[in-house]
């Protein structure tokens, strides 16, 4: 199975004193569909912007899946009793991938704000799906 490997320098403020995060990992269209999104990570951000970065090593790959991130920033949405669909629909930002990187902008955040990175793709949602 072939797998996209990532990047992501999450979030990078547009500020001096810039802090970031950084994420490497693999993309599995498996591990998406079996726990409906595949969790990428959670990061905190606060300022007056920031930028989500991502890499990919495969993006010819990532287009034929239809590969796209997904953040939440709803503190008080509970991810797991979601079902595929809704949680497919309720991200606050969708980035879809097909570039070998993508660039982000995350508005302006006054209190610190919680956020949480998954990989989706088009086997997500598909029941009975298996690699």
């Amino acid at each position: 199975m072939s797998r996209l490997l990532a990047g992501f320098l999450a979030p990078l403020l547009f500020c001096p004193g810039t802090s970031g995060k950084t994420v490497a990992g693999t993309f599995r269209s498996e591990a998406a569909w079996r726990e409906n999104g595949q969790f990428i990570t959670a990061f905190v951000f606060r300022g007056d912007g920031g930028l989500l970065v991502c890499r990919l090593d495969d993006p010819a790959l990532a287009a034929q899946r239809q590969a796209r991130l997904l953040l939440f920033q709803d503190p008080g949405l509970d991810l797991h009793s979601l079902s595929c669909p809704d949680k497919l629909s309720k991200a606050q930002i969708t980035v879809s991938l097909s570039r070998a990187e993508h660039n982000q902008s995350i508005h302006r955040q006054a209190p610190p704000t919680s956020w949480t990175l998954l990989y989706a793709d088009r086997h997500t949602c598909q029941v009975g799906w298996t690699t």
